[in-house]
């Protein structure tokens, strides 16, 4: 083998060399370059990741409260369901006591007519005893009038018999003319008061 040859080897050699270096300084880089991009993707995913773990706290937050609020209403409806009932029954016992009510204030009604109407017959039958009481106190003035007038005539009457029996008789006929024995002129006059009979 001459020199020529050993080293075109060489150079050859070299040539091949080089291009294994070559090649694999370029694999290199471009592993380094795909290295960095999968590190950037991972961090990137890891945010993506983180990102949504807390949306999936906060969702769970989210869930936990509407649950509890859901429960919270479950538990309001139930109160406001046993309130219902418990105001449908106070409804139903009102309208019953609204029935009795309205019952009674018919029966107030009918008797307040009632006693309207035997209010105004108290009235007319008061107003014609006043109207008898009037003629009865009439009545009455004028029988004390007639007891009063047949007291005066008792009295004149007794004070005429009084003064008679204290004149002095006189004999004769005192100007009559007498007939069968008897004077012509004397006649006897009974007065007799009696009081007026009541109504």
């Amino acid at each position: 083998m001459d020199q020529s040859s050993g080293k075109t080897l060489r150079l050859v050699f070299i040539v091949f060399l080089s291009c294994i270096t070559i090649f694999s300084l370029f694999k290199y880089i471009s592993s380094l370059k795909e290295k960095y991009d999968l590190l950037d993707a991972l961090k990137e995913n890891k945010q993506k990741i983180f990102s949504l773990e807390t949306q999936r706290q906060n969702l769970m937050s989210d869930l936990e409260k509407e649950k509890n609020r859901v429960q919270g209403l479950l538990q309001e409806n139930a109160g406001l369901s046993e309130k219902l009932r418990s105001n449908e029954a106070k409804t139903a016992k009102l309208k019953k006591g609204i029935g009795l009510a309205v019952v009674k204030i018919k029966k107030l009604n009918l008797w307040n007519s009632i006693l309207g109407a035997e209010n105004i017959a108290l009235r007319e039958e008061g107003e014609n005893l006043r109207i008898q009481l009037n003629q009865a106190n009439q009545e009455n003035n004028s029988l004390k009038g007639k007891l009063s007038l047949g007291d005066r005539l008792r009295r004149a009457i007794r004070d005429s018999s009084t003064k008679k029996r204290n004149n002095r008789v006189i004999e004769g006929n005192r100007g009559f003319l007498v007939k069968d024995g008897k004077p012509t002129g004397i006649s006897t006059v009974k007065i007799e008061v009696s009081p007026a009979q009541g109504k």
